[in-house]
């Protein structure tokens, strides 16, 4: 190995939650840039780079790796690039906090595993801390590996507590694995990652004698793991590790914490009620109250919760600052935007809209006066911020026209993927809305026979539509699509007569506030033009998407971009 730094070591070191690597050896000079090759100020992470007269010429008969490693620089010179992340101090030192090539991308997120384990080992309970991505059937997830300072005891659930105040909500584990006895290190002295990864996610620290992985008292969400209870509790806990992926889940693990998301949630609840008799069916609504297992059966009731029309998704660390009203389209759900509520809980309150009586509803304008009421309902008084995607984002632009009037100025209002009225210029094909909406649940033989009778239906005769809506009902029984989903046909059907209206419409009402609008990257143009003539030009153009329509809520560069975008509304504008 060769270095580049030094530094006198002292037995401070050994206790500390950091990793000083020192100053520059004599004959070179130490950089920390981003990634535009530009210096970073102090404490901000970046990559060193290595310079001066000690530098080398190269690898010697690896041109390619020659190639790769030293790059050109200003005047000539050239500088290694050593793919590690450090930051300078304030007393001029180096920081190490991880290899470039363990940052990894989840979902979307592009994450550093290194800044977690600085987070992990700035606890005083944590002596040493490593941060693994297991990846498997439901989806990649990280697991933090941990050893304790001087005994000490480590309360997980406490810990994901704590660092959920400093990191965002996907860069927390979402399972923690504490190694009494330290992590294991290979013949050469350094962390074994191979013998990590086969403890697994949370099945407990290493056996006391050594030996190996021993089945332990930690849950998959890193708490105390509490085997279920009774043959009900079992068989759910079996078809949430199915669903999972997981080789066990206890009776008080969160759904949400360990691997479940909105897509995954609909086939949980499929697979529940298949499996469950009728008088323990379970809505999407049951899942997001009651999230761990314990919970969906304590003195639960033979029906359903009722399905509430506001949800808080972020109660933020700010409670009083701006909320975001985030409205749901009208064929999913508002469990969609739970990861941007994660992202931007630590600035605000984030509430999520839907319509509980989808099917008495017909007209965008009478959706759009029912929400603004439900925001008037729990935020009476303020500015409003308004973030809508697909049909959402056109209910979005009625809403704002709703407040602008009665004197509540819309100073953020999000339009993700919008719905486009009048034509776009690409003809709407409700067969395939229908097959992309029906995918979650059932498989392609039913999603053909529901098709095909949802096609018979007359949208300008409510007769018709009631007539189609039993028959498709029937369609759906024999496929064994129960309880909790009943209301899918329905659904499906109030969302064609909500579309036939819209496009009868006036054009968009004229507004104050200028939207801000993002696009999947492969939406065509013409669509976006035609929404940015509905708009009268005036709009904030975001960043395209490199994302599906289902998929874009989620990604990680529209989070960003609301973000910022949130963080600028209601500020005063500069004069020039």
């Amino acid at each position: 190995t060769v270095h580049v730094t030094y530094r006198p070591v002292t037995r401070a070191d050994l206790d500390a939650a950091r990793s000083p690597v020192g100053v520059a050896i004599p004959d070179l000079g130490l950089r920390v840039l981003n990634s535009t090759l530009q210096p970073v100020p102090i404490g901000v992470p970046g990559e060193l780079y290595v310079a001066g007269e000690g530098l080398a010429r190269g690898y010697l008969g690896q041109a390619a790796l020659t190639a790769q490693r030293f790059i050109a620089a200003e005047g000539g010179k050239r500088l290694y690039r050593t793919g590690d992340r450090v930051r300078w101090s304030p007393q001029g030192e180096l920081e190490y906090l991880g290899r470039i090539d363990h940052q990894v991308k989840i979902r979307g997120f592009r994450i550093e595993l290194g800044e977690i384990e600085a987070q992990l080992l700035a606890q005083p309970e944590v002596r040493e801390a490593l941060v693994l991505v297991h990846e498997r059937e439901s989806g990649a997830r990280l697991v933090a590996y941990l050893s304790p300072q001087g005994g000490r005891a480590i309360d997980t659930a406490q810990l994901r507590k704590r660092l959920g105040q400093g990191l965002p909500q996907y860069m927390v584990p979402a399972a923690m694995v504490v190694l009494a006895q330290g992590l294991p290190l290979n013949a050469n002295g350094k962390v074994d990652r191979k013998a990590l990864a086969q403890l697994g996610m949370g099945q407990g620290a290493e056996g006391e004698n050594g030996e190996g992985p021993a089945q332990g008292n930690e849950s998959e969400a890193g708490r105390a793991y509490e085997a279920p209870r009774g043959a009900l509790e079992q068989a759910l806990a079996q078809i949430w590790a199915q669903v999972l992926g997981l080789q066990r889940v206890g009776r008080h693990d969160n759904f949400f914490e360990i691997g479940g998301d909105s897509i995954v949630a609909l086939k949980l609840l499929a697979r529940m009620n298949q499996s469950m008799a009728a008088e323990h069916a379970f809505s999407l609504q049951d899942l997001m109250q009651k999230q761990t297992i314990a919970q969906l059966l304590c003195d639960a009731p033979a029906a359903s919760a009722p399905l509430l029309p506001i949800q808080r998704l972020a109660a933020g660390a700010n409670a009083s600052a701006m909320p975001l009203f985030c409205i749901a389209p009208a064929l999913r759900n508002v469990l969609d935007y739970q990861p941007l509520a994660d992202a931007l809980g630590a600035d605000r309150p984030v509430y999520g809209l839907c319509c509980t009586e989808l099917s008495r509803i017909d007209a965008i304008e009478a959706l759009a006066a029912y929400h603004v009421e439900l925001v008037r309902s729990v935020y009476p008084h303020g500015p409003v911020a308004l973030l809508g995607w697909s049909l959402g984002a056109t209910e979005a632009v009625y809403m704002a026209r709703l407040f602008e009037p009665e004197g509540r100025e819309v100073v953020f209002l999000g339009m993700v993927d919008s719905f486009v009225m009048h034509g776009g210029i690409v003809p709407y094909d409700w067969r395939e809305e229908a097959r992309a909406f029906l995918a979650d649940w059932v498989d392609g033989r039913a999603i053909d026979q529901l098709i095909e009778v949802l096609g018979t239906a007359d949208m300008a005769c409510m007769e018709s539509v009631h007539r189609t809506t039993q028959a498709a009902n029937a369609v759906a029984a024999q496929w064994g699509i129960g309880a909790g989903q009943s209301d899918l046909v329905e659904k499906f059907m109030a969302y064609r007569r909500l579309d036939a209206a819209i496009q009868v419409l006036p054009p968009l009402p004229a507004l104050h506030a200028v939207p801000h609008v993002w696009w999947r990257k492969d939406r065509p143009v013409p669509e976006m033009q035609a929404l940015a003539r509905q708009l009268g030009g005036r709009l904030h153009q975001g960043a395209s998407i490199g994302a599906s329509h289902r998929q874009i809520i989620q990604h990680a560069d529209l989070l960003q971009g609301c973000r910022q975008a949130l963080r600028q509304a209601g500020k005063p504008a500069v004069a020039r």
